[in-house]
């Protein structure tokens, strides 16, 4: 996924990340956060719904 967001964070379409091999329903994690927005990640790379058929994907620091 580090593809999709090469600066920690970005917006994609549904449809973008199908057609580069996303799978929606491989993931190692959920993270919620305080305002309870939920993120699944798969290790340090995240992804939320924004609605519209659009994604935020995020990385998060490891360490």
């Amino acid at each position: 996924m580090l593809a999709f967001n090469p600066s920690g964070k970005a917006k994609k379409h549904r449809d973008q990340l199908l057609k580069k091999g996303f799978d929606f329903e491989y993931f190692t994690h959920i993270y919620t956060t305080k305002n309870g927005d939920q993120y699944r990640f798969c290790y340090e790379q995240g992804y939320k719904d924004i609605g519209n058929d659009f994604y935020l994907t995020v990385t998060r620091d490891a360490s």
